[in-house]
């Protein structure tokens, strides 16, 4: 997904298109519910929420033309330091 990011990036971004990879780590949605084991309540409470995965996506789209993002990594700082991470 970087490379094709990178790629839209390069051969578009003279036509004014711009490409963004946002890739979050754990976020708390309905969709975890659908893992073969549910997370524990405390495991959750240490997840992205959706509106911070939004928020990222607000900073890329208000960024000026004569910006590009092209990547953003963002994780729970509970996944990052080991706590509640299976």
């Amino acid at each position: 997904m970087l490379s094709l990011t990178e790629s839209i990036n390069i051969e578009q971004g003279r036509h004014g298109i711009r490409a963004c990879a946002i890739s979050p780590g754990e976020v708390d949605t309905p969709f975890v519910d659908k893992r073969p084991e549910r997370p524990s309540e405390e495991r959750r409470a240490g997840m992205l929420r959706a509106a911070d995965v939004a928020e990222a996506v607000c900073y890329v789209v208000t960024r000026p033309a004569r910006v590009v993002v092209s990547d953003i990594v963002m994780w729970p700082a509970a996944q990052i330091s080991g706590v509640s991470v299976v």
